[in-house]
This record gives structure tokens, C-alpha cells and sequence, in this order.
């Protein structure tokens, strides 16, 4: 189906199931018939037989759906201060993916860095920078937690003209911009690697609906008051169970990157 402008403004009766969508669009004799679309990794689309069909079968399709309602940013979070494995070269790491964001897409690219460092190496790029020195928290959670929101408030002016932002931990580089456009108008978007049986969905990358910030990860933030341990991967699953959220397709984790403390390559991402 064909939309101008946000397949919203066309459709009504919405409601989201993970990448699934269920809405009512116009035919074009006016009648309003149940749709059901699905975004990744193909949009694919069904209104008669409840099977989906692949974008390049859609020569009886009256509409493509387009999300260009949507303005995505680009937040990386890095540490470049060792803590537990000094064998960890986080700073090559973060060096390789931050060239690539800038070299290999068109997105806004932001990052923050809890321990000071201000990354010079790329001070004439588009790479925006805020740093601080964050020290002493209990968990991985906690430090991710406080230099998100701490680059929400740096960065206030320049985001104020993005709907969503993308953070992504700064060692990686994902191929992803062509999926950015497919992604519905939720309040938060998760990644593949999900576990129902103990509400743990991983947090290499989430994406979040600007302003959101504090009420996704206030948890997280008074758990070092409350001397608790939450960690972000179970709070960003329960806030998608009472929010609209979607989640991203298996997305390639390039170099094999190993996560930061225990040194697992998790891929796909």
C-alpha cells in the first residue's frame, strides 16, 4: 500500500506484535480491510490469505509502506578506562567503529565517553563528542545508564530534531541504515537477542523514542541508592511489555567484536 507522508495518517485500528503489524487501509474502492505488515528484514505485506508476501511480489499491492516520519540519531557509549581485563583494547575498537559510522553511513553520529577520553583523533569529522569521568558504579547497567542520560542533556539542542535514537555500545559498527527507515513508530525497538523465560532481551543495541530516556531507565539509575542490582537488559524488556516497541532482525556483528567484561562474541547482534 501506498501512503504519502506516514502510513499512519492512511491506516487506523493499529496495533503492533513485535515486527508484526495489524491495521485497516483504504482499498481503492474505499472500503477498509485488514492489513497485516511486516517491516524487517523485507517489508512484506498480506490482506487476503494471511501469507506474507516479499516486497518484489508486489505487483497487486496498491500501497508500499514508507516510515519517513521518523528521524533517527546515533548514540555510541564508550569507556575507554580498563577496569577488569586489561587485555581488552577497547580504544582500537571504538577507533575502527566510529571511522566506519562516519565513513560507511549518512546517519547523525554522537557519542558519549564516561572516562574523559575526547576522541581528538576525529575532531574535524561530524562526530559529535560530550565526556565526562564516571567512576565507581556498581554495574556495567548503572555506568550505561547515567552517560546516556547525562548525553540526552549534552546533546539537548542538537537532538531536539530527532524523533529516536539509536544507542548502540561503541565498539560496534552495524550495518543498519537501510533498516532504519522500516522500523515503525514505536517507543522502543530491541535487538534479536531476546530470552522470554527470565525478561532479558540484550542491549548491545536498543533504540528508544526521544524524551523516553528517564521513565526507561529510572530503574537503573536508584538501584545504587536502593543498593539493588538491575540490570538494563531486564528493564529495557519490561518497558517494551507495557509500551509499543518492535525488534530489530538479526543484524551482523562485522568483526566478530567481543562484548566488554566477559569477552563473549555475540553474533548475530
Amino acid at each position: 500500500m501506498y501512503c504519502k507522508g506516514s502510513w499512519k495518517d492512511s491506516a487506523r485500528n493499529i496495533t503492533y506484535n513485535e515486527d508484526i503489524v495489524e491495521c485497516e487501509l483504504k482499498s481503492k474502492n474505499g472500503d477498509w480491510i485488514l492489513n497485516k505488515l511486516r517491516f524487517f528484514p523485507e517489508y512484506e505485506y498480506s490482506n487476503d490469505n494471511g501469507s506474507f508476501y516479499p516486497q518484489h511480489e508486489y505487483s497487486n499491492i496498491d500501497y508500499v509502506i514508507v516510515n519517513n516520519n521518523m528521524k533517527w540519531a546515533i548514540l555510541l557509549t564508550s569507556c575507554v578506562r580498563q577496569n577488569n581485563n586489561p587485555n581488552d583494547d577497547k580504544l582500537f575498537y571504538y577507533q575502527r567503529s566510529i571511522k566506519d559510522w562516519l565513513e560507511k553511513t549518512n546517519l547523525p553520529i554522537f557519542i558519549v565517553e564516561s572516562s574523559g577520553y575526547s576522541f581528538p583523533e576525529f575532531k574535524d569529522t561530524r562526530l559529535k563528542v560530550c565526556t565526562f569521568d564516571l567512576q565507581h558504579q556498581q554495574t556495567s547497567s548503572q555506568y550505561e545508564a547515567k552517560s546516556i542520560i547525562f548525553a540526552m542533556e549534552c546533546f539537548k539542542e542538537d537532538l531536539k530534531s530527532y524523533t529516536h535514537i539509536l544507542k548502540v555500545t561503541a565498539r560496534y559498527y552495524v550495518e543498519i541504515e537501510h533498516i532504519l527507515p522500516r522500523v515503525p513508530d514505536v517507543d522502543i525497538v530491541l535487538q534479536s537477542q531476546v530470552n522470554h523465560d527470565i525478561k532479558w532481551n540484550n542491549s548491545e543495541i536498543f533504540g528508544f523514542r526521544n524524551g523516553l530516556e528517564y521513565k526507561i531507565l529510572s530503574e537503573v539509575l536508584v538501584s545504587q541508592l536502593e543498593e539493588k542490582t538491575i540490570l538494563m537488559e531486564n528493564i529495557i524488556y519490561k518497558f517494551s511489555q507495557s509500551h509499543t516497541y518492535t525488534r530489530l532482525p538479526p543484524i551482523q556483528n562485522i568483526y566478530n567484536v567481543k562484548r566488554g567484561g566477559d569477552s563473549l562474541i555475540v553474533n548475530p547482534l
